[in-house]
């Protein structure tokens, strides 16, 4: 209701825009139009930080676009502490340019800046525990994030992978599967 009555007030603000496109994001279907919605709230404001930071997600995410980097850094430049913004380009550079090193760095802060938040606490110990096989790190992460969310399915989930495949503890890895469904 309150997002209609910007929209009805000022549809062409950048910020209506923006919450339009992520609104779009959650139904199925609307992906292309969301996306229009973020370029089009970039058009009016090259430089409005929620426009930025969807549109480098929506680049990440559905299209797997190499300019999400941009966005990411742009959106950065003006939200540094944005733990979704630092998750996502973390894992766009691990994924497609295999930049372990800065994507560690900056899912490191990621957790740091929010360190309940299961999307940047699962990277990291995915990113641990794959690259640098630093299981005791990944798994005293993982325990850390089931401690502030036990039924977390994607924290359950990674900690299931790592006591499969690094402990060969299939049992514990059972359990935590069938917990995360």
């Amino acid at each position: 209701a309150l997002l209609a009555r910007a929209a009805a007030a000022n549809p062409l603000h950048p910020g209506v825009l923006a919450a339009q496109g992520a609104l779009m994001e959650s139904y199925e279907g609307h992906k292309p139009e969301s996306g229009a919605l973020f370029l089009r709230a970039l058009q009016l404001d090259p430089a409005h930080p929620t426009a930025l930071g969807h549109y480098a997600i929506y680049l990440h995410q559905h299209l797997n676009d190499p300019s999400a980097e941009v966005f990411y850094r742009r959106a950065l430049a003006v939200r540094p502490q944005d733990a979704d913004l630092l998750c996502g380009l973390g894992t766009f550079l691990e994924q497609n340019r295999a930049d372990a090193r800065e994507a560690r760095t900056l899912l490191e802060k990621a957790v740091s800046v929010s360190p309940h938040d299961a999307d940047a606490i699962t990277h990291l110990a995915a990113l641990l525990q794959e690259r640098y096989q630093e299981h005791e790190a990944a798994r005293e992460l993982l325990q850390r994030g089931l401690q502030c969310e036990p039924e977390n399915p994607t924290i359950l989930t990674r900690y299931g992978r790592l006591a499969e495949d690094v402990d060969a503890n299939y049992e514990v890895a059972e359990v935590h599967y069938r917990r995360a469904l």
